[in-house]
């Protein structure tokens, strides 16, 4: 069994795919950048599976571990969720005035899909933390003119979503309207703009997934 970190051969003292799957984290974190995939000969190793990679080569003739820089991971994740958060407000005032209306067919399952993106974006927002450091939520961006952090925004974002819960555990649908209407649309443009602005910093700062790790 071979192993590979991109396509830089991995020396491995025995046939082992936890022992590659553990060298490819090493060798990774040696040269500033982490393994984000998998393959198993051509074919994805799902997440979930990596903590039980055998302790033998198992049917696998080929690893492969495909890397990031973290910079750019942490660029196109925080892109990603700046165009989420553009298409959230809609769906937020359609749920809002249809709750208003008495309309509650599908309620449930939209606003799963609302607070699920929202607490995606916090994730993400942890997640980039995590990989870049705390002053990322200490970068000033301009937001509506004036310049703001995610640490600024997050006790608004914060408060809000606890709203939405309150309301749902009291079923109290004129409050969860109003704060669908009046809050989460405003909070949505504001993180789509604010997530972009920090996407955009990170532009140019980081390489490129999958290159040489030599």
């Amino acid at each position: 069994m071979r192993a590979y970190l991109d396509q830089q051969e991995l020396p491995l003292e025995r046939a082992s795919q936890r022992e590659a799957f553990i060298a490819a984290i090493d060798e990774a974190q040696r040269i500033g950048r982490m393994v984000i995939e998998a393959q198993r000969d051509g074919a994805v190793v799902p997440t979930d599976d990596l903590a039980e990679l055998p302790d033998g080569p198992g049917e696998a003739s080929e690893l492969r571990f495909v890397t990031a820089e973290p910079t750019t991971l942490v660029r196109v994740t925080l892109g990603e969720v700046a165009d989420a958060m553009g298409e959230l407000g809609p769906a937020q005032r359609a749920l809002g005035e249809s709750l208003q209306a008495g309309e509650t067919d599908g309620m449930g399952e939209k606003l799963i899909e609302i607070v699920d993106t929202w607490q995606a974006v916090q994730q993400a927002i942890d997640y980039s933390g995590d990989l870049l450091g705390p002053e990322l939520a200490q970068t000033p961006v301009k937001v509506m003119g004036t310049e703001t952090t995610v640490s600024a925004e997050a006790p608004a974002l914060s408060a809000a979503l606890d709203e939405v819960r309150r309301a749902m555990t009291e079923q109290d649908w004129a409050g969860l309207a109003d704060v669908l209407l009046e809050d989460l649309p405003g909070l949505s443009e504001r993180w789509s703009v604010l997530v972009g602005g920090l996407s955009d910093r990170l532009s140019g700062l980081g390489g490129g997934a999958g290159g040489s790790a030599a």
